[in-house]
């Protein structure tokens, strides 16, 4: 059984942090893992040989810092130059738009890089057991707590009663039989801040303020989860994510999402639900309409990263 550790990032070396990369990569056994020595890596920190074919990881520990197109470009040419079937770049920082750009576009033309972030690299870190902690804070992946089987049970019964009947036997008695199957879902939960205030020369027209406001993002793809949902996690208890329920089934997914990308996503996801059409009478007596649409300055976010349980 693997161990828990916790490991402190911010006094940590370029070389600890490709020690902790190539010990969370074996932890979560992707292959067989090789450090490579510091003179001669040529944009290689790590090869990890698994049975998909070669991978060949940069590691970059730059916590306040962004990684830049070059960056991917030199991991680019050692994944050509090694013959690998693909190439991980990992940092604790965060990716430029260009360098993800840049990366997308290999894909096209046949080359993967796998671009690992400060919330993709917490993501793995948890599921290898490991605690990032920077500052006096852990950096953790959060999950929500699982009812007891009497609660689900009665819930499940409660709701079968209430949209069907039976009888002589109560609908809950035909559920005798039943089994509870958990599968984990990555989610960003957003929380922010709209101040909007749209003018024309008839003055205000119209405000657009909300605080502490919630959307919810698939980890995966940044896709927008129904309000439901929302409603739903508000009431439950978040606990750090340690290993996966006993009735856990299937593969543990990962977060895909990196954090330049939910940025861009969820502003133009908030900025999307709060534009507003709003209808004012000008001082000529005429009705006039006005497309109200939050700018990018007006919302600040705060996003957490849960992996969501569903069953």
């Amino acid at each position: 059984m693997t161990e828990e550790a916790s490991i402190l990032l911010d006094r940590m070396t370029g070389f600890e942090f490709e020690n902790l990369i190539a010990d969370i990569l074996t932890r979560l056994q992707h292959g067989s893992v090789e450090k490579i020595l510091y003179t001669q890596d040529g944009g290689r920190d790590i090869l990890i040989r698994s049975p998909d074919g070669l991978i060949v990881v940069e590691c970059k520990h730059h916590p306040k810092g962004s990684i830049g197109r070059p960056v991917v470009q030199k991991l680019h040419s050692a994944v050509i130059t090694s013959k690998a079937t693909k190439g991980m770049l990992v940092t604790t920082g965060h990716f430029t738009q260009e360098a993800l750009e840049y990366a997308r576009n290999l894909v096209k033309s046949g080359t993967t890089i796998e671009m690992v972030d400060r919330p993709i690299l917490i993501d793995m870190a948890s599921r290898a057991k490991i605690t990032l902690v920077s500052g006096r804070q852990g950096l953790n992946v959060w999950t929500y707590s699982l009812p007891s089987y009497s609660d689900t049970d009665r819930a499940i019964a409660d709701y079968v009663a209430s949209i069907s009947s039976s009888h002589p036997r109560h609908p809950s008695a035909l559920l005798n039989n039943r089994h509870r199957i958990i599968s984990y879902r990555p989610i960003y939960v957003v929380t922010y801040d709209v101040h909007s205030v749209f003018e024309t020369a008839v003055g205000v027209v119209h405000r657009e303020t909300v605080s502490k406001a919630r959307i919810i993002l698939d980890g995966n793809n940044g896709r927008l989860y129904n309000d439901s949902m929302i409603s739903f996690l508000e009431s439950e208890h978040q606990t750090r994510f340690n290993q996966p329920h006993e009735d856990f089934v299937g593969d543990l997914p990962t977060f895909q999402v990196d954090a330049t990308t939910l940025q861009r996503v969820a502003k133009e996801t908030i900025t999307k639900l709060h534009t507003r059409t709003v209808s004012y009478y000008g001082r000529n007596k005429q009705m006039y309409t006005k497309v109200c649409t939050p700018e990018g300055r007006e919302i600040s976010t705060l996003a957490t990263f849960v992996s969501s349980i569903c069953h």
